[in-house]
């Protein structure tokens, strides 16, 4: 069977009237859809779980024969883990439905991301930064004196 014969759209609810979910693997739903736009299955997402491996949701689609994921925003890991399953990745706006996203899709008015179009992730949390706010910085003083400092 074609691996493109399915489409799958991020969604914030289980109908094609749903909301385009921007958290792309950690969507509430994946609204799968065949090629004339028919939803096929509305799948609630089980790998939500905090630290889950994105690699078992792109599993369970591969295996669904997607091969083509719509969403809005998508990061590096994301972007990889989907690269490497041979799913194309396409970026709609998170104001659309996923019927809309799907016509979109259809009428090549959405683009294939060649690369995340998102920094880090949507996942809340502590940084890998090695600061704590505490540097002096240069601020002004490297461009003119203070005027009202003088010793």
């Amino acid at each position: 069977m074609n691996r493109s014969k399915y489409i799958c759209i991020t969604s914030l609810g289980s109908s094609p009237d749903s909301q385009v979910d921007f958290q792309s693997l950690q969507a509430q739903y994946f609204l799968i859809f065949d090629e004339k736009g028919e939803l096929e299955e509305a799948i609630l997402n089980s790998h939500l779980k905090s630290g889950e491996s994105p690699h078992l949701a792109v599993q369970e689609l591969a295996d669904k024969e997607v091969g083509v994921f719509i969403t809005s925003s998508v990061d590096n890991n994301t972007f990889s883990v989907l690269s490497s399953a041979k799913i194309k990745i396409f970026s709609a706006p998170s104001n659309l439905t996923a019927k809309q996203a799907f016509a979109f899709w259809h009428g090549d008015k959405i683009s294939l991301l060649m690369a995340p179009n998102q920094t880090g992730n949507l996942e809340g949390g502590r940084g890998k930064g090695m600061g704590r706010g505490f540097g002096g910085g240069l601020g002004e003083r490297s461009f003119r004196s203070n005027p009202q400092k003088r010793r």
